[in-house]
């Protein structure tokens, strides 16, 4: 596959409207005026940032994380339940939206719910099309959900707009309880194999974090 390359990130596009209104002015002159557009524009910068971090699950909006995505690839992490994986995305997320970085959130569950309420008149949740024009896109949880041909349908739409847009397309950070080869089985080759070309394997092992909190409060109150 070619390399991949991240799309100019709004920082950049807020960074070249402040330089397009300094430069309106000669000799250096910076008014008042200019200087309040400048300010308003790093205000709606920052109000973007508080926007796209609470599409991260209140509990991991705080997360930090050792992962990295790879220099030309999304990131696959697969793993037990309880062992962090939705913390690492949170943490990949959280530092690419401060970046400038333009990313959506998935929990793959809830998005499948949206997408059902809105045949009885809800609201519907961005179409496929529009996920796929973000820099980073996060889909956590993927193959939790019972794989019936509509589910399945769902999700090869989504994963297909992405690799569709090759080298334009978002950088997908995955999060899934299934090996590749078990995700195959479970959601389709179609799926799982555009995932592996988009995305680096990583495996996170390890103890349940959750039952580990839970039995270290019990010890507690012992």
């Amino acid at each position: 596959m070619s390399a991949r390359r991240v799309p100019r990130s709004t920082q950049d596009a807020l960074e070249a409207e402040i330089a397009r209104l300094r430069a309106r002015y000669p000799n250096g002159v910076f008014t008042e005026a200019v200087e309040r557009d400048v300010v308003g524009a790093r205000a709606d910068h920052a109000e973007r940032i508080r926007d796209q971090l609470r599409d991260i699950p209140a509990r991991f909006r705080q997360a930090d994380t050792e992962f990295m995505l790879p220099a030309d690839l999304g990131l696959y992490v697969h793993g037990p339940v309880g062992v962090g994986k939705t913390h690492a995305a949170a943490g990949m997320m959280r530092r690419a939206v401060v970046d400038g970085y333009c990313c959506a959130w998935l929990s793959v569950g809830e998005w499948l719910a949206e997408i059902r309420t809105s045949f009885n008149g809800g609201a519907a949740p961005l179409a496929c099309s529009d996920l796929a024009y973000r820099d980073v896109l996060v889909l956590d949880d993927l193959g939790a959900e019972k794989p019936t041909e509509w589910v399945i349908a769902s999700i090869f739409e989504l994963v297909n707009a992405v690799y569709e847009r090759g080298e334009d397309g978002p950088r997908l950070i995955v999060t899934s309880n299934l090996a590749p080869d078990d995700l195959s089985r479970r959601l389709g080759d179609r799926v799982a194999s555009r995932i592996v070309e988009l995305c680096e394997i990583r495996r996170m092992s390890g103890a349940d974090r959750r039952l580990a909190s839970v039995w270290a409060r019990i010890e507690d109150g012992r």
